[in-house]
C-alpha cells in the first residue's frame, strides 16, 4: 500500500488497517496463475493488467454506498475473509482483510488516480475498480 495512504489514514482515524506486502516470489506465482487461468496465451508480463482488463466485463459504478463484499456476492462468489489488492502493478500487492478493505474502501481507492484490481487466494475472478469508478469482473 502506498506510503501516503498510511499515512492519511493514521491522521484521520489514529490507526491503519492490517495487511500484509506479498513478497516478490508469491508475485511471481500470481503471475503465473493469472497468465495459464486468464490468459490463456503468452503475453509480455507489462501487458498483463491491460489484457486481463480488456477481457472484463462491467458490472457496477462505484457511488457512496459502494461495496466490494456486495459487488463479490452480486457475481455469484462467495465472501471471503482475505482479499488481494493488486495496486496497478504486478510488483505491488497487498494481502487485506476484506471488511476492513470496504470500510476504508475510500480511503485506499482515489477516484480519478487509482486502477486496483481484487481477487481471492483462489484465483477465481479478479475484480477491476477504474480510476472512473468503472467495476469490471473477470471470471475463471
Amino acid at each position: 500500500m502506498d506510503k501516503i495512504k498510511i499515512e492519511n489514514m493514521i491522521s484521520d482515524y489514529g490507526k491503519t488497517v492490517n495487511y500484509r506486502e506479498l513478497e516478490p516470489e508469491e508475485y511471481k506465482k500470481i503471475e503465473e496463475i493469472i497468465i495459464k487461468k486468464f490468459i490463456k496465451y503468452e503475453v509480455d508480463k507489462t501487458d498483463i493488467i491491460k489484457v486481463i482488463l480488456d477481457k472484463s466485463k462491467s458490472i457496477a459504478k462505484v457511488d457512496d454506498d459502494f461495496l466490494i463484499e456486495r459487488v463479490i456476492e452480486k457475481a455469484g462468489f462467495n465472501k471471503m475473509g482475505n482479499i488481494y489488492v493488486m495496486w496497478d502493478r504486478m510488483d505491488h500487492i497487498d494481502e487485506i482483510i476484506l471488511k476492513e478493505f470496504d470500510e476504508y474502501i475510500f480511503d485506499f481507492w482515489y477516484e480519478g488516480l487509482d486502477n486496483i484490481q481484487i481477487f481471492d487466494a483462489g484465483m477465481e475472478w479478479i475484480l477491476f475498480i477504474t480510476r472512473y469508478g468503472d467495476v469490471r469482473i473477470l471470471k475463471k
